[in-house]
C-alpha cells in the first residue's frame, strides 16, 4: 500500500484523513463471544470475547474475520510508522537534532565526533 511505498513526509499534508480513517476503525470493531458456558435460566452466554474487523463486502452482523482483522492491523501499523517518522522529524526539527540517516555512513557519524570533518 501507498503507507508502505511513500515516505512518510508525503502523508503531513493528510494527517486529519489518517486521523478519521483510525476513528473509522476504531468504531467498526467487531466483538464477538464464544460461549463456554450459557445459563440455562438467565439465557446468558459468558466466554471468550474475539475481537477484529468483518469485511464491508458483508452484512454489518457478520463476526469478525481473519483476513479482514489482519489487513486493518496491518494499515494500522504503517500509520503507526508514518506518524512515528513524522513525530521524529518535527521533534529533531524542533531542537536542532540530526538524523542519521542525513549524515551518511556510520564512518562519517565517528569521525565527527572526534572532530575529523
Amino acid at each position: 500500500g501507498l503507507l508502505k511505498a511513500l515516505p512518510a513526509e508525503y502523508f503531513r499534508p493528510h494527517m486529519s484523513s489518517l486521523e478519521k480513517t483510525l476513528s473509522w476503525i476504531e468504531a467498526h470493531q467487531v466483538v464477538e463471544v464464544i460461549p463456554n458456558y450459557c445459563d440455562p435460566v438467565s439465557l446468558k452466554c459468558y466466554g471468550r470475547a474475539l475481537r477484529g474487523w468483518s469485511s464491508p463486502h458483508l452484512t454489518p452482523d457478520t463476526s469478525p474475520q481473519a483476513w479482514s482483522t489482519a489487513q486493518t492491523i496491518t494499515c494500522i501499523c504503517r500509520m503507526r510508522q508514518v506518524v512515528r517518522e513524522l513525530m521524529h522529524e518535527d521533534v529533531l526539527r524542533e531542537f536542532g537534532g540530526i538524523s542519521i540517516r542525513s549524515i551518511g555512513s556510520t564512518r562519517s557519524i565517528s569521525s565527527s565526533f572526534i572532530g575529523m570533518n
